[in-house]
C-alpha cells in the first residue's frame, strides 16, 4: 500500500502535470448497475459464539457527483471525484457452504448505501482517458430486524475508463471498491462484520 501511495503522489506532484493544462470541474449522472459485500461474520448469540462468511448482492442505483479536474493531453493529470446514491436492497446472499437466500417479494431486507470519494491520476490521450487512484468509501447500512447498528466506511481504490466526446461532455466507466466493517446488537445476539464493498458505475459527466 505504501508504494502505491507513493507512485500517486509523484503523479500528482505539479512537475508531473503539464503546465498548460487547465483546471476544470463539472458534476456526472450515472447509473451503477452492479453493487455487492464480501463480508466475514463472527459473532455471538447467547453464550454460543458462530462464523460465517456471505457474498451480499444488490439492485441497482442512481448516482450523481462532482468531479474537479485537470486533464492534459497525451500526459497525466489530476482528477478529484465525490458520489453518491440512493440505498440499495439485498438481492441475493449466499452463504460460505454455497447456499443461497433470495428475498421474496415485499420482503423487508437489508439494505446498502455507499458513497464514494476518489483522488487519483489520470492519463489522457486526444479523446479517451484512463483514471486510476485511491478511494474512501462512505457507508450506510440497514438491518430487516430490531436492534443497534454502527457502520464504518473504509479505504479502497478505483480504475476507469473514460471518453471526451466533446469540451463539455464525457462518458466514463469506473470500477470502485472500499473496505467497510460493521458491529449489531440485537438483546443477547452482538454480530461483527468486515469485509469490502465493490460496486460499478457508467456515468455521464458534463464539464466546465
Amino acid at each position: 500500500m505504501k508504494k502505491i501511495i507513493l507512485v500517486f503522489a509523484m503523479l500528482l506532484t505539479p512537475h508531473a502535470i503539464a503546465a498548460d493544462a487547465k483546471w476544470s470541474f463539472g458534476f456526472h449522472v450515472g447509473y451503477s448497475p452492479t453493487y455487492f459485500s464480501m463480508m466475514n461474520i463472527t459473532g455471538t448469540q447467547g453464550t454460543t459464539p458462530y462464523t460465517d462468511s456471505y457474498l451480499m448482492e444488490f439492485e441497482g442505483a442512481p448516482e450523481i457527483g462532482i468531479d474537479i479536474f485537470k486533464m492534459p493531453k497525451n500526459d497525466w493529470g489530476f482528477i478529484f471525484a465525490a458520489e453518491g446514491g440512493k440505498a440499495r436492497k439485498l438481492t441475493k446472499l449466499t452463504d460460505k457452504n454455497n447456499q443461497t437466500y433470495t428475498p421474496q417479494p415485499g420482503q423487508e431486507v437489508a439494505t446498502f448505501q455507499t458513497g464514494f470519494i476518489r483522488i487519483g491520476a489520470v492519463y489522457r490521450w486526444d479523446i479517451a482517458y484512463i483514471p486510476v487512484g485511491l478511494a474512501y468509501g462512505v457507508t450506510a447500512m440497514t438491518m430487516p430486524s430490531s436492534g443497534t447498528l454502527e457502520v464504518k466506511g473504509g479505504p479502497g481504490m478505483f480504475f476507469g475508463i473514460g471518453w471526451n466526446l466533446n469540451d463539455t461532455i464525457a462518458i466514463e466507466y469506473i470500477g470502485r471498491s472500499a473496505l467497510t466493517q460493521y458491529t449489531y446488537k440485537n438483546g443477547t445476539t452482538t454480530e461483527n462484520g468486515t469485509g469490502v464493498i465493490g460496486a460499478n458505475l457508467l456515468n455521464l459527466k458534463i464539464l466546465f
